[in-house]
């Protein structure tokens, strides 16, 4: 595999070779205006030699080697995060990918929180959506693979779906997201209360993990394998308070023991 990279927007992909699009010095690229021809094209450059260039028109026929070359989500374990309003669930999504990380998985995340879907702005990443046919890419952040509900609603605020919209919108981003068998993909799930969380949760097939703040809520929530933050049974894991500036840091470390023994093994206390 090949890091396929210009800023902001990394591919991950097979070889060019591999993919179909390298016959006889005769390399297939993408339309001049698109967002990774140019680094597509530096790429096969560094591969091959005296290399004829033509437009890659056919989309679907790129999508279809994508699909098979990259994958979706054929074997991830998928881990549904929730908690009440403010319970710092989307901090918990961002140092427990990173833990995960730091013990060699490879991490891919979501943001379903369909009430302040707020992570893509909050990561930095500014980038229009990327599209390969009826294929969605990801985007980086720490080497970690990332989408958005909101990728296709810009406005702030509430996402509207409702119903079968969001049915067919959440298996889009589960069956046409490029996301690369990742060993996990971690959902930042709508707050408790929100009456779609269990449509989300079920879409993915997700085991849910329960992020408990200082604030209680009253709302009726998932059985989760495990608890993080003001918890304190066995098995879980109690985030104490740290600055802003070193929550990911303080909490990648703090959760790593965490994800390999409870998470990823499939252990863990139930409450």
């Amino acid at each position: 595999m090949i890091e396929l990279g210009w800023p902001r927007h990394p591919l991950l992909l097979a070889p060019p070779d591999e993919l179909g699009l390298v016959r006889d010095r005769e390399v297939e690229l993408p339309e001049p205006d698109s967002p990774w021809h140019g680094p597509f094209l530096e790429q096969c450059k560094q591969l091959f030699e005296d290399l004829r260039v033509r437009p890659l028109r056919d989309a679907t026929s790129l999508a279809r080697r994508l699909r098979e070359s990259v994958g979706g989500l054929d074997g991830a374990k998928v881990l549904g995060v929730y908690g009440g309003a403010g319970s710092g669930r989307s901090t918990v999504v961002l140092a427990l990918a990173l833990a995960l990380q730091g013990l060699g998985r490879s991490v891919a995340i979501l943001d379903a929180d369909l009430a302040a879907p707020t992570l893509k702005p909050t990561l930095g990443l500014s980038a229009p959506p990327l599209l390969v046919g009826s294929l969605v890419l990801t985007l980086p952040w720490q080497g970690i693979r990332f989408q958005s509900l909101a990728t296709f609603w810009p406005a702030e605020g509430p996402l509207p779906w409702q119903g079968q919209g969001l049915d067919t919108v959440l298996r889009r981003f589960r069956d046409d997201v490029v996301w690369g068998r990742p060993d996990v993909l971690l959902l930042d799930l709508p707050p408790l209360g929100d009456p779609r969380l269990e449509q989300v949760m079920a879409a993915f097939a997700a085991v849910p993990i329960a992020v408990r703040g200082p604030l209680g809520s009253a709302a009726q929530a998932p059985v989760p394998l495990a608890v993080i933050g003001q918890a304190g049974g066995a098995g879980d894991v109690q985030l104490p308070y740290a600055p802003p500036g070193e929550r990911l840091v303080v909490f990648a470390n703090l959760l790593r023991p965490f994800a390999e023994a409870s998470l990823w093994n499939g252990s863990g206390r139930s409450h």
